[in-house]
């Protein structure tokens, strides 16, 4: 993705409200920044590190939906490089770790656990 694509595409992110845990499952209208923060993550899953601000604005969005993108962006880095977030991106595994502590969904938590505690199953290389 190009420099200037990414920043244009993220002065609309500028807007997404940060919380602090939710249960919106991110459906309608009032929802349409994080839609379309899900479609960028999507593609982000193929560019190992890229927009690490974008799945940083996932992992603390309100709706549990969008909060299950980041970590699949994260999931997908981590097998892919083959090597575990606390090496990969400390300072998202620390993020992490915080997260996790005010997470309500327990789908969520498991999966912020596997991240963190390294339980991710790496892509066989051909």
């Amino acid at each position: 993705m190009k420099q200037q694509e990414e920043n244009e595409i993220w002065k609309y992110y500028g807007h997404i409200v940060v919380r602090r845990g939710g249960q919106s499952l991110g459906v309608g209208v009032k929802y349409w920044r994080q839609q379309a923060l899900e479609i960028l993550l999507q593609e982000l899953r193929r560019y190992p590190l890229e927009g690490q601000d974008f799945v940083e604005t996932a992992l603390q969005s309100a709706p549990i939906r969008t909060r299950h993108f980041g970590i699949g962006v994260l999931e997908s880095w981590v097998s892919t490089k083959q090597i575990p977030l606390s090496e990969l991106l400390p300072e998202m595994q620390e993020l992490l770790c915080q997260l996790r502590e005010i997470e309500p969904d327990e789908k969520v938590k498991e999966n912020m656990t596997r991240l963190i505690d390294g339980n991710i199953t790496f892509e066989v290389l051909s």
